[in-house]
């Protein structure tokens, strides 16, 4: 009955340490959530986080599929590429950038979608930014942005 306890107990400790510098780790890099599992930001992602924190909506919606799903405060629906990319300017106009900060990389299961989550600080409010990546003949286009005010 002590071994199993010392084992057990040995066990947990393992398992702390192993937490603890997960963690330490993801934070050290300025990438949290979940990437003690693997999720790294691959090229496009960095790239369009790099682009919200200055604010380039040109840049932004290189990455854009042919039809993208909007949802912002200002406007909302289904929008062609070229008509997007003029929906997230307005938006940068309307709610000009104090600070940009990225904070989870997801990906679904079938690893035929990604997702990553953010914060946008502006004098006009603070919002949750969700931009969803999909796999389009081998490339990650972006399909869906959604911008909440906290």
């Amino acid at each position: 009955m002590f071994k199993v306890k010392l084992l057990q107990i040995g066990l947990l400790f393992v398992l702390l340490v192993v937490g603890f510098t997960t963690t330490m780790n993801a934070q050290e890099s300025g990438y949290v959530g979940n990437r003690g599992l693997g999720h790294e930001p691959n090229g496009k992602e960095s790239q369009v986080n790099d682009a919200f924190r200055h604010m380039n909506f040109e840049l932004i919606a290189k990455n854009f599929d042919e039809n993208v799903e909007i949802s912002f405060p200002n406007k909302e629906g289904s929008f062609s590429k070229i008509q997007a990319k003029f929906v997230l300017k307005e938006f940068f106009t309307d709610y000009p950038l104090t600070k940009f900060e990225h904070s989870y990389i997801g990906v679904v299961s079938s690893k035929q979608s990604r997702y990553t989550i953010g914060e946008y600080s502006s004098d006009k409010g603070n919002f949750d930014v969700r931009v969803n990546y999909k796999s389009k003949q081998g490339f990650y286009v972006i399909d869906r942005i959604t911008i909440v005010r906290k």
